[in-house]
């Protein structure tokens, strides 16, 4: 990440998604010991939770990526920002407020109808993907 703060101005803009370290350890494990092409994983908790707090599984190691790129967003922080960082949390719970963030990143003084940001977040919610995919 280092090197590429002397390109931050020059790059697409970025909106990187993350979420709860918690929960993906949680849903790794439980999508390894189904996935055929990766064992299946056969192993108890404890096995896997000490091969993704080292980073030994396909996803890499969630607790350096990670908060590198929040810290790498947080230095970016001047107007022109091309880095977005998003948790998927906040995406669930306030997903107005998202969407509100994503509508500004590029576009910082367009105003949008706020029916409009009505109409994404239902098109957009889970619910509504669940149901028609």
């Amino acid at each position: 990440m280092k090197c590429a703060l002397d390109r931050v101005d020059q790059s697409p803009r970025i909106v990187y998604v993350y979420r709860n370290p918690k929960d993906v350890c949680v849903s790794m494990f439980h999508f390894y010991r189904g996935a055929q092409e990766y064992g299946p994983f056969s192993g108890d908790w404890d096995e896997f939770l000490h091969m993704w707090l080292d980073g030994w599984i396909a996803a890499g190691n969630w607790c350096s990526v990670v908060p590198e790129w929040l810290k790498f967003s947080r230095l970016c922080t001047r107007p022109g920002n091309r880095i977005l960082c998003l948790s998927y949390e906040s995406l669930v719970r306030e997903p107005m407020k998202c969407v509100q963030r994503l509508h500004r990143f590029p576009n910082p003084h367009q105003p949008l109808d706020p029916e409009v940001f009505e109409a994404i977040c239902e098109h957009t919610s889970f619910e509504r993907i669940r149901k028609n995919p």
